[in-house]
């Protein structure tokens, strides 16, 4: 038999060899019970492919290994990597897509049919809120209004703040955007400036000529208690007093107080019964802390109607909720809430065309609080030493 030479058996082994590693990768393999994997950002049962492995059909799972860069604690894309080794060679290898995703929406925390008010043509000012993510932090989420408010034109649209993370989870609250001349920062009590949001020119100011004294003694105040308290402590005549505690639109069917007694009639059967010649309405303090100062207006007109309707010749005068000490601004009303509910009554006296008499100027602190000294303990009534202030007030504003 003819020996073989060396070189020539040298080839012959690296092919048998090669024929083998071939057989190897040929008989190997791996499959997975997934194709690609998702996970959901922040949750514990998180599964991940299934590797089966085998040789020449044999069932191999302990050759298996996997190695991965995913990264739980983030969204993206990862690979999960199965191998087959066998002797720490690679024989098989199978990849597996791995996405991380965010599926919470953010959390905002907001009332549901809160106002928001805004100036015309000028950026969007959002309600108090304050908004949250499992994954994003509060300043990459993207704050947008939803609906068909048109900040460029005067109006009251229904319309959503709406509130998208970085994955595009998004959560919606209703609200009501009121466009006009007012910003929500022109309610609070360092800002609020009554006379500067009259663009219909219907607050009275006070003037040197004030209306003559027949005129005013026929004059009739309607309204809650600091009306009511005019009356019983001589700040006016209590048969010029027609008033009630907590007189407000909602209530505004029930009998009144008339000379210090209460009636059997309400205020639109005074009218009919009295018919005063001119007459002052100042209700609804304590519902100026409703929340919805646009549904009070709403209200406050209707009532309006119903007096104008009783007594057609009358001459109707809206007097401005008065402001209230700054250390009982929570009792019933906040200050910004009662800044709110005035501005909208003097939207409806424009709508309506009725004169609006505004006391602030007298009353109130550059604190835009009123004068503590000039209240009762309760600190939104005042006390009786003030009340000729309060009616000289409006003596001056009142000019024919």
């Amino acid at each position: 038999m003819k020996k073989i030479e060396r070189p020539y058996l040298e080839i012959l082994i690296l092919c048998i060899v090669c024929m083998v590693i071939v057989l190897f990768y040929a008989g190997a393999a791996i499959r997975t019970d997934k194709d690609s994997v998702t996970v959901v950002y922040g949750k514990q049962d998180v599964s991940m492919a299934n590797a089966i492995g085998s040789l020449f059909g044999i069932k191999a799972d302990g050759l298996v290994s996997e190695s991965d860069n995913i990264d739980l604690s983030k969204t993206g894309t990862y690979e999960a990597v199965y191998q087959l080794k066998l002797l720490g060679v690679p024989l098989s290898k199978k990849t597996v897509p791995v996405t991380v995703v965010d599926m919470d929406a953010p959390i905002l925390k907001m009332e549901d049919g809160v106002i928001c008010f805004s100036k015309v043509n000028e950026p969007w000012t959002y309600p108090a809120y304050t908004v949250t993510d499992n994954y994003d932090k509060p300043e990459d989420i993207v704050l947008s209004v939803e609906g068909d408010a048109d900040q460029t034109r005067e109006g009251t649209y229904p319309a959503k703040l709406k509130a998208c993370d970085t994955s595009g989870n998004c959560i919606m609250r209703d609200m009501t955007v009121v466009v006009g001349a007012a910003s929500d920062k022109d309610f609070l009590p360092e800002n609020f400036d009554l006379y500067s949001l009259d663009e219909g020119h219907v607050l009275l100011e006070p003037n040197e000529e004030h209306i003559l004294e027949n005129g005013f003694e026929e004059l009739y105040w309607m309204g809650d208690s600091n009306i009511l308290n005019l009356g019983l402590y001589d700040g006016i005549p209590s048969n010029r007093i027609l008033a009630r505690y907590a007189m407000a639109p909602e209530t505004f069917d029930k009998p009144l107080h008339y000379r210090n007694m209460q009636q059997s009639w309400n205020a639109v059967e005074a009218m009919k019964l009295l018919k005063p010649k001119r007459l002052i309405l100042m209700m609804g303090e304590a519902e100026a802390g409703s929340g919805n100062p646009l549904k009070f207006a709403e209200d406050y007109a209707a009532c309006v109607d119903q007096l104008r309707k009783a007594n057609p010749d009358m001459k109707l005068y809206i007097s401005a909720i008065l402001p209230i000490r700054e250390k009982d601004s929570a009792a019933a009303a906040t200050q910004e809430e009662i800044n709110r509910a005035n501005y909208c009554l003097l939207e409806m006296c424009r709508k309506k065309k009725i004169p609006m008499i505004c006391a602030d100027a007298w009353l109130k602190e550059s604190s835009g609080y009123g004068i503590a000294s000039y209240y009762l303990e309760d600190g939104f009534h005042l006390q009786a030493s003030h009340f000729p202030a309060y009616t000289d007030y409006v003596r001056r504003c009142i000019t024919q």
